[in-house]
């Protein structure tokens, strides 16, 4: 039984009541909304260490047609492993890796699809709008919002988005993360330079996004180049099969 065929079915079956579909030409299956965000759903292969068997994982994520690349070779930057939305107040069976054998790899995805539908879809089809789309990022892929004054990845968001986000709630979770890797060991040098790391990349990311509030060329570079990705990327969409 081939994999990706089998994983096709029965995501297919699964995901288009939620209105998703196979984009042409790929491994995935993406919804569009409001004709700017793209929500994907696909997986990753591994090899576990059992030679006797395979393993993969769904991943799944959000890009816009203010990303700098809508090409799926792009995807696995801003996608997100199962693993990922293990966060609190999250709950659902989530595993590492999804490990099979040919005999019982439609029972597996099955049982991934359980997961996708209880973890990943919720949050996933919450993303209604650009403003709920950066909320998102900022919850699980807040590096994609670095540099907003060079243009870089995703971070163009906090522009279009007015954002002025003080982001307390990104240094909290940030905070319990250093405790965490640290064995809450919050007097070590180890937590405060983990801390500090972590500090540094959201205030560089703020202080970044502030210094295009404060010049106008920038502003104007940023929605510039948010509409020149734009045409690029609705052409690659119509590619895919999206009526854009």
């Amino acid at each position: 039984m081939a994999f990706k065929s089998e994983f096709m079915k029965i995501f297919k079956e699964g995901l288009e009541p939620y209105g998703f579909k196979r984009m042409k030409g790929t491994d995935f299956f993406g919804k569009l909304v409001n004709e700017e965000i793209l929500l994907f759903i696909s997986f990753k292969k591994y090899s576990p260490p059992d030679r006797g068997l395979k393993a993969f994982d769904v991943i799944s994520g959000v890009q816009t047609i203010y990303s700098p690349d809508l090409s799926t070779s792009t995807f696995e930057l801003p996608a997100l492993r199962m693993t990922n939305y293990c966060v609190p107040g999250i709950e659902g069976n989530i595993k590492a890796q999804y490990v099979y054998n040919e005999s019982n790899l439609s029972i597996v995805l099955e049982e991934a699809l359980t997961t996708t539908k209880e973890v990943i879809l919720p949050l996933l089809t919450s993303i209604k709008d650009l403003k709920s789309c950066v909320e998102f990022l900022v919850r699980f892929r807040f590096d994609l919002l670095y540099g907003a004054d060079t243009l870089n990845r995703d971070s163009v968001l906090l522009i279009m988005t007015d954002n002025h986000d003080s982001f307390e709630a990104v240094f909290r979770q940030q905070e319990e993360l250093a405790k965490r890797i640290a064995n809450d060991d919050t007097s070590s040098d180890y937590y405060r330079y983990i801390k500090k790391r972590f500090f540094d990349s959201i205030q560089e990311t703020i202080e970044s996004r502030d210094r295009v509030w404060a010049s106008k060329e920038l502003q104007e570079a940023v929605h510039k180049e948010a509409a020149r990705r734009a045409e690029i990327n609705k052409a690659q969409l119509r590619k895919y099969g999206f009526d854009i």
